[in-house]
């Protein structure tokens, strides 16, 4: 008998299955673990698809299903795979919006699309888009103040701005403390952390966040982990001068 690991490769023997429990477990394991397997992102959104054929107005399936949109973008090789993919999620997010305009998530992944669809375009085009990417962010923490995903983008949109367009370092650094004291072994906040006190020459606290990085045995998002968190930790040490 195949696993349930097994199936979520055959995506075409999952009709009639539906989200469960299980379902979501598999889907998570492999967002979270994408690293082992190239070809897991390009499965999941298959198997998501499905579902959201069978259940469209399944919330924790639009959820994942942006969010894996939004990965396979990041991993494209031309601007024009990219373009689409992240198009693809701002869609599937803004039909989760549609259908529960309470749900934070809704808010959180559209404004993830948006501010990666600006990205692309850069220059006017991006800061043409920042109100509306802010807007989104703002609601999905009003909607769940210890949303810890939700907290980081409003530090990233805040620490990524310049002044003159809104952005802050003093509000970066508020979001992400806060959403640290959330989730404490979180590295994705811990380097971000690094990077703002690098920017602020407060050497002593940007390696206390690099280290406590490179410190860590199981982080919750091993992808994420690998392939960010522990590079750019070890860029900042190396960016940190020597006293």
């Amino acid at each position: 008998m195949r696993s349930a690991l097994a199936l979520l490769a055959l995506p075409g023997l999952l009709v009639g299955l539906g989200w469960s429990d299980s379902l979501y477990r598999q889907v998570r394991f492999r967002h979270h673990n994408r690293h082992l397997n190239p070809a897991w992102l390009d499965s999941l959104s298959m198997t998501l698809e499905q579902v959201r054929a069978e259940e469209p107005e399944n919330e924790s399936c639009l959820v994942w299903l942006s969010r894996v949109l939004l990965l396979l973008g990041d991993h494209s090789d031309t601007k024009a795979r990219k373009l689409k993919r992240y198009q693809e999620a701002r869609v599937v997010a803004a039909s989760l919006r549609e259908l529960n305009p309470k749900n934070p998530e809704a808010h959180l992944w559209w404004g993830n699309a948006q501010s990666r669809l600006g990205e692309l375009r850069g220059g006017i085009g991006s800061l043409f888009m920042v109100r509306g990417i802010k807007s989104s962010f703002d609601r999905a923490v009003r909607l769940k103040p210890d949303l810890v995903l939700g907290l980081y983008a409003l530090g990233r949109y805040h620490f990524e701005l310049p002044r003159i367009a809104g952005g802050s370092l003093g509000r970066a650094e508020q979001y992400w403390l806060e959403a640290l004291g959330l989730e404490p072994d979180l590295t994705l906040i811990h380097v971000s952390l690094a990077w703002l006190y690098r920017r602020r020459r407060m050497w002593d606290k940007a390696r206390e966040h690099a280290e406590a990085v490179l410190a860590t045995q199981n982080p919750e998002e091993p992808a994420t982990f690998i392939e960010h968190d522990r590079p750019e930790a070890l860029k900042v040490l190396a960016a940190i001068p020597e006293q």
